[in-house]
């Protein structure tokens, strides 16, 4: 059996993290081992679901965008009082 894929050559413009390399080589596995009926769909699809990570891997994995001043608070000038009806 042979498998050809094409890849497109934007594909290599953005460098991948460790853990966008291992899911695709883990996808690609899944597919041949798909292809090859060694296991079956509902296998694949358990293998590739997300692992839970904690809020605080989730945040420290976010991009370092902006400076510190742009996510300071505005000044807070409270609500307006409201006026019940009664």
């Amino acid at each position: 059996m042979r498998i050809e894929i094409e890849i497109d050559e934007l594909a290599f413009l953005h460098p991948k993290s460790r853990e966008d390399v291992e899911r695709e080589l883990l996808e690609a596995g899944l597919i041949y081992w798909l292809v090859r009926r060694e296991i079956d769909q509902a296998r694949a699809r358990d293998a590739v679901r997300p692992i839970h990570k904690d809020l605080v891997d989730v945040l420290l994995s976010a991009p370092a965008v902006g400076e510190d001043s742009d996510f300071e608070r505005t000044q807070d000038l409270g609500r307006p009082e409201l006026e019940w009806g009664t």
